[in-house]
């Protein structure tokens, strides 16, 4: 319950940010609703603004490249020891990131993925450095907007984001092999086994290159293969969006290419495709021209030679 002065104290708190502009956006509204104030980490005169009223830190990049290194680095050289960090951790463990910094006993993994954070809770990662103080400095932090702390072994994946990862690849196997469309798959697992989304429907919303990167990053972790990307899944973290009909292609290719079809029996299709083409086909030329009409032979009676007639 809010005291008459909760808002006005909510108000002056503000947290140092930096990372991928998606999962800051994400993350903006649910903080804004609950007082907090957003400060870049990269505008020094922000920064120097908001001075005492910093109570954390959030590092949001779910990428593994050096950037996120690099961005790390900086909340932790223009925050004071004492302020704790929070930081994204589900693709880089929180034991690497800490290994980086200076004071990394400030430092708290975040279980933060793009399209996942609309849940009550929040996994977190604690390195074993990290000081008591950080770990209950950041639990009053997540539950300031709305998020009950849970502490999970510091792994690649993390849970949440892991599972459905491997979920959504799954599913994407199953319909690059034509067992079901992808409309089916996912119908049968939101009326099936309760699911909120459809794994595909997962897929789009965390976004297919995010969870592809994952599974990069837990078979790198792991030596797994079970994590291994799925083709039709590549494909997708280039394209960016499950296409919901076939692409206008020709039919020898769309006989060879594994994409889901909803509504559509693929194999049956692809069969009649082939009925069709031998129908229209133009009759076919023998291989070699037929003998010339002189070297055909015949049953003709042999030739009588004069010299014959003579003879009898």
């Amino acid at each position: 319950m809010k005291t008459p002065n909760s808002d006005n104290q909510n108000a002056s708190r503000s947290i140092a940010v930096t990372g991928d502009d998606r999962l800051i956006g994400e993350l903006r509204g649910l903080l804004q609703e609950h007082g907090f104030t957003l400060v870049m980490a990269d505008d020094a005169s922000a920064l120097a603004s908001a001075g005492a009223d910093i109570t954390a830190g959030l590092e949001l990049t779910t990428a593994t490249s050096g950037e996120k290194k690099e961005r790390l680095l900086l909340l932790d050289a223009v925050l004071p020891p004492s302020i704790p960090i929070l930081s994204a951790c589900v693709t880089v463990t929180a034991a690497r990131q800490a290994s980086w910094m200076r004071h990394p006993e400030r430092l708290v993994g975040w279980g933060a993925f793009p399209g996942l954070m609309d849940g009550p809770l929040a996994e977190t990662a604690v390195p074993l450095h990290t000081r008591a103080s950080a770990v209950a400095s950041a639990r009053a932090l997540l539950a300031g907007f709305g998020k009950e702390m849970v502490i999970v072994q510091d792994r690649v994946g993390m849970i949440f984001p892991g599972i459905i990862a491997q979920i959504v690849n799954e599913a994407l196997f199953a319909t690059g092999q034509h067992v079901a469309s992808a409309e089916d798959i996912d119908k049968a697992m939101k009326c099936g086994a309760g699911y909120p989304l459809g794994p595909i429907e997962w897929g789009e919303r965390i976004g297919f290159a995010d969870v592809a990167a994952l599974l990069e990053a837990m078979r790198a972790d792991t030596g797994q293969d079970r994590f291994r990307v799925c083709p039709l899944l590549r494909q997708l973290a280039i394209v960016g969006k499950f296409w919901k009909e076939r692409p206008v292609v020709p039919e020898p290719v769309q006989e060879e290419l594994a994409l889901g079809d909803p509504g559509t029996d693929a194999p049956a299709t692809a069969k009649k495709n082939r009925k069709r083409s031998k129908k229209n086909a133009p009759p076919a030329q023998p291989d070699e021209p037929p003998e010339a009409a002189a070297d055909v032979q015949t049953d003709a009676p042999p030739e009588v030679r004069q010299e014959d007639i003579r003879d009898i």
